[in-house]
């Protein structure tokens, strides 16, 4: 198998003398990682640190998926298909949707015009909050705002492990006033596949930006 090569960009915190790198899924907007095992190396002054213990971290087959439209894109499990939003009274939503191999409803994926003044509160938060809204319009269905507001509060980031029930989310909002909002339904994702998807989510055009953000 093949080990990934490319160098990754380093944060180093001066003052807890600590680094960390940021590294996603997607490649770019065109390509998901391809599957395979990869490792990571680190280079001292141009010479590989040799004493250093590093996983070997299996990537499994993952495809990836392009919205233009929402100007959002994401890699996904094999056999995950694509499902677009309804029209109701309320006009076409910027929203699409994915369902894993079971046909259960696994992602959602939302675009919203970023007012300059929206509603009193952490703006991301806000557009979390607009995005369960248009949930329920969408589906006849839903969970109760309160049981919705549980699931997103059981997810602390996927560095933790992933309750049972938990919406994994991320939103950002980009300089060109557009609000994005990613929910993954935990529950109907196996093995470690909702922080895979979740990790992977950025825009199609000018990646790079939501895989800076922790959770809200």
């Amino acid at each position: 198998a093949e080990l990934f090569s490319e160098p990754a960009k380093i944060h180093y915190d001066q003052a807890s003398q600590t680094a960390r790198t940021v590294r996603d899924y997607n490649t770019g907007f065109s390509n998901c990682v391809p599957t395979g095992k990869y490792t990571a190396e680190f280079y001292l002054n141009g010479k590989r640190v040799s004493n250093l213990k590093t996983k070997i971290i299996d990537v499994p087959e993952f495809e990836t998926y392009r919205s233009r439209d929402l100007n959002m894109s994401l890699c996904h499990p094999k056999g995950w298909t694509i499902k677009h939003a309804v029209d109701d009274r309320h006009g076409r939503h910027l929203v699409r949707g994915l369902a894993n191999k079971d046909g259960k409803n696994v992602v959602y994926l939302f675009t919203f015009f970023a007012v300059r003044n929206p509603t009193p509160g952490p703006i991301k938060e806000v557009f979390v909050g607009r995005a369960w809204t248009w949930l329920k319009h969408i589906f006849k269905k839903s969970p109760s705002d309160d049981e919705f507001r549980k699931a997103i509060a059981k997810f602390s980031g996927c560095k933790a492990p992933i309750p049972r029930g938990a919406v994994l989310h991320k939103a950002w909002v980009m300089p060109d006033g557009m609000a994005h909002v990613a929910f993954v339904i935990g529950s109907y994702a196996k093995d470690g596949d909702a922080c895979r998807v979740l990790n992977s989510v950025g825009n199609y055009y000018g990646r790079g930006d939501a895989n800076e953000l922790e959770p809200l």
